[in-house]
Parts: C-alpha cells; sequence; structure tokens
C-alpha cells in the first residue's frame, strides 16, 4: 500500500515548500520505493510509492494533467472496461498506471467517478480549475482515508502516522479522543463510525466521495448495494456457474504484481478457494504461489491429518502450492506488546499476522491474498431467511428449515426458535416502538482497568446495545457490510503492514460478488440440508470434497495455544513495567489481574471461557497502557 497526504488551506494561506517535505518525510518511515510533492499556492499533495502492480513502475505521483493533480493508494481492476469509455495516453495499457485510469475516469463522470470504479482505492484530486478538492474511498473501505477539518485548513492521508508525528509549524491541535479510549476498552471500537484515537481527525467512511472548497465541505456515499435489482437467472445451475465465475475472475485482478504472492490457507472453504484459483493461474505463468497457514505444526508422533493442519498441507500438496505454518512465540508476542501503538487504528489482535507478513517480506513478497469476508458473504448460511419466511407467513416452510438447521448447528430446539423467531418479532417490535439507547455497565468489558478519570468521563456515556436480528437474508448481508467489523480487520491490517511494503487483497469482498449474493434467491445459502450450499457447488471441481463438503468450522488446537502465549507474554511486560501512574489505566489492578489469571482453571460459576474474557480485556488495557503515543500526549 502506497501513502499519500494533502493539504489545502481553505483560507488561501500558502503551503510552505518545507512543511510539505515534512509531512512526506514523516509518512516515509517504511522506505518508499519513490516518493515526492506537488506545492501549488495553498495546496500541497504528497506521494510515497509502493511498487506493486507491474504497471506502477510506469508511474509518478502525484500525477499533473492540464488543470487536475492526482494522489492516491489504488489498484483498479475494470482496466480493460474503463479504457473503452475514458481519454487515456497513446500507449499499451501495460504501460499505463493505475493514475491515469482514475483521472481519465473523474475527466469523464466527475463526481461520479468512483461508481465506475473497480478496485481497491482511496485517492484525491485538486481540481486547479473549480478551486476544489474531491476525494474517494472504495466500495468496502480496502484503502483507508482519514482527514482533519476547521475552517482554515483541510488535511488528509491514508496513514495514521502523519497525524501523529505532524510537525508543529502547521499549528493543528491534535488530542486523544477520550470516547474513542472508552469504545476501545468497551470493545465496542469494531463499529463503523468516522471515529479514530485522534479527536478531530475522522475516516472517510467506504463508498464516500466528498467535495470541499473554501467555503463548503460535503460528503455524500455513492454505493447502495441493498438497492441492487433482483437477479433471476433460471434453474441453480446458473447461479452456481455465476458464482464461481465471479470469484475466479475477482482472484484474477487480484494478482496482479511484479512480485511473489501470497495468501492465507487455513483449511477452510473461503481461503482454500480462492488459494486453489490462485494457484492454478500462477501456474499458467510458471509461478507458484506461497500459502500460510496459522495452525502450529503437529509435534513429532502426533496425528498430522487433524483438520486444521492437514486439509491445508493436503491441499498445498495437491496444488503445488509452498506450504509455510507461522510460529509464534512468547519472545515475538512480547515484542509485538512492547511496540504496539493502538492510535495507528490496529485493535485487531490477530498477532499471527506479524510473523506472516515477516515471511511474505523475506520472500520478496508484496501481496497476500485472504479468504476473509468470505462467511458474511458468498460462503454464508443465509442467516435471515428463516426469519424471511416466518414473516412471510411461509411458518410450516421455515419450520422444516429449522430442522434442518438444529441437525447441522447442534442447538437446542428452544435456542433456535428464540435467536430465529423471537428475537425477530422482539427486534421489530423495537424498531416500531424505537426504544432509546441505555447506560450500560463496564463492569464485563476492560473498562474495569480504566482509573477513576476515565471511569468519570464515561459515566455519562451512551452506548448502542447489539441486539440486530435479520429479517431477511438481504438485511443480514447489509448488516454485515455496514455494522463495521469487517473493516475492522482490513483497517487495522492496513495499519501494521506498511513497515513490511505489503498489502492485503480480498477476493471475497469484491463489490460484483457482495451485489450478485445480496439479489440472489436465499435458499441458495443452505439447500438440500447442506449450510453454504451455494459455494461449495461454485467449488465443485476447484475443491477436493474433503474440503468442500466438510462442515465443522473450528480450530481449537491453534486458539488454545495462542492463548496461553497471550498470557505468558502478558505477564512478562506487566512484570517489567516500572510505572505506575499513567492517564487512563490502573495499572496496580492490571498487573494483579494478568499475574493470578489461570486459564485451565474452572469453577462452578465460571469456565475456560470466562477466563478467556478477562484475558482479552486485560490485553486490551494493556496495549492502552503501554501505546508509546498515548504516552507522549499524557
Amino acid at each position: 500500500m502506497s501513502g499519500f497526504f494533502g493539504i489545502f488551506y481553505r483560507n488561501a494561506w500558502p503551503v510552505e515548500h518545507h512543511d510539505a517535505e515534512k509531512m512526506l518525510e514523516v509518512i516515509s518511515y517504511w522506505d518508499p520505493d519513490k516518493r515526492d510533492v506537488w506545492v501549488r499556492g495553498s495546496v500541497a499533495l504528497g506521494h510515497a510509492m509502493l511498487l506493486n502492480t507491474p504497471e506502477s513502475k510506469y508511474e509518478h505521483l502525484p500525477l499533473e494533467k492540464d488543470h487536475l493533480v492526482l494522489t492516491m493508494d489504488a489498484r483498479i481492476d475494470n482496466r480493460e472496461e474503463l479504457a473503452r469509455e475514458i481519454e487515456l495516453p497513446s500507449k499499451p495499457l501495460s504501460e499505463i498506471g493505475d493514475s491515469e485510469f482514475i483521472l481519465g475516469a473523474y475527466k469523464k463522470w466527475g463526481e461520479e467517478c468512483p461508481k465506475h470504479l473497480l478496485g481497491d482505492f482511496a485517492f484525491a484530486i485538486w481540481d486547479k480549475k473549480k478551486q476544489q478538492l474531491f476525494f474517494a474511498r472504495d466500495h468496502v473501505g480496502i484503502k483507508q482515508l482519514h482527514y482533519y477539518i476547521d475552517e482554515n485548513v483541510f488535511l488528509f492521508s491514508n496513514d495514521m502516522e502523519l497525524f501523529l508525528s505532524l510537525p508543529g509549524s502547521m499549528g493543528i491541535d491534535i488530542c486523544l479522543d477520550e470516547t474513542k479510549i472508552v469504545e476501545y476498552l468497551r470493545n465496542d471500537d469494531w463499529r463503523l463510525t468516522k471515529r479514530t484515537f485522534i479527536a478531530n481527525v475522522s475516516k472517510v467512511l467506504p463508498a464516500n466521495y466528498g467535495v470541499i472548497n473554501t467555503v463548503t465541505h460535503r460528503v455524500h456515499r455513492y454505493w447502495f448495494p441493498k438497492k441492487t435489482a433482483k437477479i433471476v437467472l433460471g434453474d441453480e445451475s446458473y447461479y452456481v456457474e455465476s458464482l464461481r465465475r465471479l470469484i475466479e475472475d475477482a482472484v484474477k485482478v487480484r494478482l496482479r504484481s511484479g512480485y511473489s504472492l501470497h495468501a492465507h490457507l487455513s483449511g477452510g472453504l473461503d481461503s482454500s478457494g480462492i488459494t486453489t484459483i490462485a494457484a492454478r493461474l500462477l501456474k499458467e505463468r510458471k509461478e507458484a504461489l506461497h500459502v500460510y497457514n496459522w495452525v502450529p505444526k503437529p509435534d513429532h508422533g502426533e496425528e498430522e491429518e487433524y483438520y486444521e493442519w492437514g486439509f491445508s498441507k493436503k491441499l498445498a500438496e495437491m496444488e503445488g502450492m509452498e506450504h509455510t505454518h507461522i510460529r509464534l512465540d512468547v519472545e515475538t508476542l512480547t515484542q509485538i506488546f512492547e511496540n504496539f501503538n493502538i492510535l495507528k487504528n490496529d485493535t485487531a489482535d490477530l498477532w499471527y499476522e506479524f510473523p506472516l507478513r515477516a515471511a511474505v517480506k523475506e520472500k520478496n513478497g508484496r501481496v497476500i491474498l485472504s479468504g476473509w469476508g468470505g462467511d458474511e458473504f458468498a460462503s454464508s448460511y443465509g442467516e435471515g431467511y428463516l426469519n424471511e419466511l416466518f414473516l412471510q407467513g411461509k411458518v410450516f416452510r421455515a419450520i422444516s428449515k429449522l430442522k434442518e438447521y438444529r441437525e447441522n448447528k447442534k442447538h437446542t430446539l428452544f435456542v433456535l426458535l428464540k435467536r430465529c423467531f423471537v428475537l425477530c418479532v422482539v427486534r421489530c417490535l423495537k424498531d416500531v416502538l424505537k426504544f432509546p439507547h441505555r447506560k450500560q455497565s463496564g463492569s464485563t468489558c476492560a473498562m474495569i482497568y480504566a482509573n477513576e478519570k476515565l471511569k468519570n468521563f464515561s459515566k455519562n456515556m451512551l452506548f448502542p446495545k447489539e441486539s440486530f436480528c435479520a429479517t431477511s437474508a438481504k438485511a443480514f448481508f447489509s448488516y454485515q457490510l455496514n455494522r463495521g467489523h469487517i473493516q475492522h480487520r482490513i483497517e487495522s491490517w492496513a495499519a501494521s503492514s506498511m513497515t513490511e511494503k505489503v498489502e492485503y487483497r480480498y477476493p471475497l469482498l469484491d463489490k460484483r460478488i457482495i451485489e450478485f449474493v445480496m439479489t440472489i434467491p436465499p435458499e441458495l445459502f443452505w439447500m438440500n440440508r447442506t449450510p453454504r450450499y451455494i459455494y461449495r457447488k461454485a467449488m465443485e471441481g476447484i475443491l477436493p470434497d474433503f474440503v468442500r463438503l466438510h462442515t465443522e468450522k473450528d480450530e481449537p488446537r491453534r486458539v488454545s495455544i495462542y492463548h496461553d502465549l497471550m498470557l505468558k507474554a502478558l505477564k512478562c511486560v506487566l512484570d517489567d513495567t516500572k510505572n505506575d501512574k499513567n492517564l487512563y489505566i490502573d495499572v496496580k489492578r492490571l498487573r494483579h489481574d494478568a499475574n493470578t489469571l489461570d486459564l485451565d482453571k474452572q469453577g462452578r460459576f465460571y469456565t475456560r471461557m470466562d477466563t478467556i474474557k478477562r484475558l482479552e480485556e486485560v490485553s486490551r488495557a494493556y496495549l492502552l497502557y503501554s501505546t508509546n503515543k498515548a504516552k507522549e500526549y499524557q
């Protein structure tokens, strides 16, 4: 992922060239391949380039053409389609960078241009004629964009480091957002909001564009997948074939790289599907796909065929992938904890990715394919479909489907009735009656480690309680897209991957796939007593049946080892902590709880899961305490 920034003095103050150079230096901590700034009057744009796609070596950013200047972090996937509609330089497409496609789209469609772009992008265009700045973020939010605005200045970047290390001469006040800090300790920070850890720095939300000039500032949403027209293709085979083609193309367009290709391979449905497709496409180019599994390699003498490890290894051997297991130890995790900075928006706590990215960098890779987002869309269980039948009055059909669901999920009938129907009715009534948000206790979250100052601050805060119950499959998909947990992981990995010069690509979050699953018959997600039916059918002939038809979804071995490592590492770093004073955290209580936690201890009123939950709370509180930048602001 390339880094970029811009500043626009709305009061017409000139940008000092040395200030622009300082900002470029701030976002160049990861040693970019190329970098430059463009400064004219009250505007400056900067770019720190990560060479990745084959065409990126022809890029020079910021790009100035006629009255337009562009800076960006983008990969455009519908290049051939756009080439038929927009003005481009007269040379082969293989020698034209993605910036030319964005600028050409803006010239033709203006503010409507993001609707015509397929891919992952965040960009800004300065229009010298209109004296205004246009900015946009891609449909799902794969690329990042943050901004600061007041009556005098508009400052933006895709890297939070810029806002954390602003030159003092800029005259911009930066302080921590204590509301966000409370949300973080409450484990509510995954919600899709504009808020960041910096009080006056906001996110541009996914599928949004904005226009700003000296007087006005407006932001609009440009993509509404829920409004996509229903698709009617005929029998089941048409839908299956359409999904297969979409997935294959979504993988193909994400293989554009001048470097070795890498991917997650857990052995589950999502990662197995995209890695197999990718491996076969790369084999045609005489290249191998490097794949990684978080599950520890079995010890000598242990059964190697348990599916967490075995499926991944078998599939890699069958398809000629280079398979690596990722090892995480206490020493590595301790180092991560000691140097972690949550203010950069990485709060996903998926520590295995750190050694994984280091391994990718060592093998000269700059792309990691991930199956993230598959469960929520293409390989979904079709949550909401039973409620849809129930609300349509198709009660007997709903009950018949419920029995199938019970067999697969192994829940009691009472639990399923409550989840599928009772909560659905309650949710509908709440929407009609518009119950207000209520205050919620912080006793069951990491707020127990907040000091009195932060607890007093949070007393009057209102928190929305998670109580969504989908009334249809389409409502469920829309909820998944907008609730924030998908973007939470994406944003976290983007923030932490810069130093390794690695970017993530998510084939199953392709906008075409999301639109497709929102509009097909919902029964296709659970048919013939088979959950995730349409995805399994689409993978017929791609995945071997031992993966394709496997219905368990769990990683008990990895998760158990992971929690043991976390506890040991937290005890190490907290025992080394000398300073008990902190702006937000009760360090003494935090250290005491970490040292007395026993993951194997169970009692009459608590289980291992209760202890693990407390471990996660300790981890969150420690990361807030240890964040270096937070200490500086204190």
